[in-house]
């Protein structure tokens, strides 16, 4: 149920009957309740993702990204933007020259309090090629985001040391779309790993097709664990998933956890294409699942065939 939707029957129930023994007037006072802290958080959410507007004009010269919980914007800011969804000054950006390189920038991402993603979270770190470093992730409340596809795509794609930990507090259980979310993420760095975190919940994702796809393509040192909350029950589309994912990892090994559902699913064309092809220690065993609504696996595992035990395969 949508905020919308919670504030609406909250409104209704102090129409009818009061059937819990709940007075009109408390139930009155909830929703009033109920309606201002959702403004507040609406005050406190970021904007949707435009390409060329606020400080995604400079996400190829941007360095470093750092989440703050307080306002306080330097007076050596070369650029500063209001980035809060209802223009209202609580969550600000600037950038400052980087330190080390001053053909690059540093930006600050800082909110008057908890800081929320949009529900549309799409592109969000997107493009930003040459970050090495996103620091605080964990000051973004991401529960009310429903779309994150591209998210983190090509984030950290020229770094040479560039990682990615989502942390304690990235809450991904209300997205329905996951679509090319960590898209060459980390290419070309040979230390890259990727920590999803405690929160990484995908019980109401409908796609995933090109998630994975060329994460981490050259670190030596990838391994992906999906943890106990990737539920694909939802999940229909599995194309490319998996494609390219720890090529060059030497270690790879892939953990898709005890909730690795795949009985919905109608497509999964190359989802494990060259997934850990120099890794010796990669192996998935697929034989048990649920493909009998897949209709299209075509070059399901080519280049790692050997590594993968093949599904019971209907069509």
């Amino acid at each position: 149920m949508d905020d919308d939707t919670q504030l609406k029957t909250l409104k209704a129930t102090t129409e009818g009957n009061v059937g819990d023994g709940e007075s009109t007037c408390t139930l009155l006072q909830k929703a009033s309740n109920y309606e201002q802290v959702q403004q507040e958080v609406k005050d406190m959410t970021l904007v949707k993702c435009a390409e060329n507007t606020y400080f995604w004009t400079y996400r190829e010269q941007i360095k470093n990204i750092t989440f703050e919980d307080s306002i306080n914007i330097p007076d050596n800011a070369y650029k500063s933007w209001d980035v809060s969804e209802t223009g209202n000054g609580k969550v600000m950006a600037y950038i400052v020259s980087n330190k080390d390189d001053l053909s690059f920038y540093d930006l600050y991402i800082q909110g008057d309090g908890e800081i929320y993603s949009n529900k549309d979270s799409r592109y969000l770190f997107h493009e930003f090629l040459n970050v090495d470093n996103i620091y605080n992730l964990s000051l973004l409340n991401t529960s009310r985001a429903t779309n994150m596809s591209y998210m983190f795509s090509k984030t950290g794609y020229n770094s040479s040391v560039f990682k990615l930990d989502l942390g304690c507090n990235f809450d991904t259980s209300s997205v329905t779309h996951m679509t090319f979310m960590f898209f060459e993420t980390g290419y070309l760095s040979p230390v890259f790993t990727l920590n999803l975190g405690n929160k990484f919940d995908t019980s109401n994702v409908i796609y995933m097709h090109y998630m994975f796809y060329d994460t981490g393509r050259y670190s030596n040192i990838l391994k992906l664990d999906l943890g106990n909350k990737f539920n694909t029950a939802k999940v229909t589309d599995m194309r490319y998933m998996f494609l390219n994912t720890g090529y060059s990892s030497s270690v790879f090994t892939l953990n898709l956890g005890d909730k690795f559902d795949t009985s919905n699913v109608t497509k999964m064309e190359k989802m494990f294409n060259y997934t850990g092809y120099k890794s010796s220690a990669f192996k998935v065993d697929c034989s048990q699942w649920n493909v009998d609504k897949v209709t299209n696996h075509d070059n399901f595992s080519t280049g790692v065939s050997s590594k993968i035990i093949q599904p019971n395969w209907k069509h």
